[in-house]
């Protein structure tokens, strides 16, 4: 109980599976009001509607944001400030869609990943990077990734 309560990474994943949990058995609505809980506890926010792997680390949560139709690996490291989000194009393929992060991702701190991308096993991906374009395994990204 000790380890929930004083370890901000443990509690906000914790929170999560709970709110992932109870908003697929039990309706949208709890999920959401246990989403914004660990976003006033722990000032992470990830919708219950994500789906994420066993071994998350949530290293210093503070201003993680996970979309709703996230999906990361097992044992993906998250830093401070991380975003995985939709990216809106007007009359674009990709409205709507979320990144899938695959296992062993390590993402830097003030990291933004938008879109429809698709980050494949064992990337790194330096922090304050952008990434718009899917990263093939294995590699290393840092600055502005357009798949160029």
């Amino acid at each position: 109980m000790k380890l929930a309560v004083t370890n901000s990474s443990f509690s906000a994943a914790l929170l999560y599976r709970l709110s992932h949990f109870t908003g697929c058995k039990y309706g949208e609505g709890l999920g959401r009001v246990l989403s914004r809980l660990n976003l006033v506890i722990n000032g992470i926010d990830i919708d219950f509607r994500a789906r994420i792997g066993p071994g998350v680390l949530l290293q210093h949560p503070v201003g993680v944001v996970i979309g709703g139709d996230c999906d990361l690996g097992a044992n993906v490291t998250l830093m401070s400030g991380v975003v995985l989000g939709r990216r809106d194009v007007v009359n674009g393929p990709d409205i709507g869609a979320y990144p899938s992060l695959g296992d062993d991702v390590l993402v830097g701190a003030g990291t933004v990943v938008l879109g429809p991308v698709i980050v494949g096993h064992g990337v790194r991906i330096g922090a304050h990077s952008l990434v718009l374009a899917n990263v093939e395994s294995g590699a290393t990204v840092v600055g502005r990734w357009t798949g160029r």
